[in-house]
């Protein structure tokens, strides 16, 4: 891998996926005692020759695999019974979503918001 990106509290990383075609980028807004963390927006420009033929993105935050938030909605019981179990596994689920980009005579730029102590990992295939 290799860090492609930083900021004061974003961190973005490349890894070629030569099988699939595919680059991922994984980024995390995360932030140390020294930061106060917001949301982000991340701008990246793969520089290539090849066109993107498709982006996805999938997100770990207060709304994606959360399944925290959906627990502490149901009252945060101590027990579960397997109606609330099976909530709890499907909110937790990572879900692929389209993520749009641009061809342009540089290669392929492509931007998302990322909230505090969000985490994303987009795939780029070409």
């Amino acid at each position: 891998y290799e860090q492609v990106g930083r900021g004061e509290t974003v961190d973005v990383y490349a890894v070629k996926n030569e099988a699939a075609s595919a680059v991922q980028l994984l980024a995390v807004n995360h932030n140390s005692l020294l930061h106060d963390i917001e949301a982000q927006t991340v701008r990246v420009c793969l520089r290539t020759e090849k066109p993107c033929a498709a982006a996805e993105i999938c997100r770990v935050d207060d709304t994606h695999a959360n399944a925290l938030r959906v627990w502490q909605q149901m009252g945060e019981p101590a027990y579960l019974q397997a109606g609330e179990l099976d909530a709890l596994r499907a909110a937790s689920a990572l879900r692929r979503e389209a993520q749009a980009f641009a061809n342009t005579s540089d290669g392929v730029t492509l931007g998302f918001d990322l909230p505090p102590m969000g985490t994303a990992l987009v795939t780029v295939y070409f």
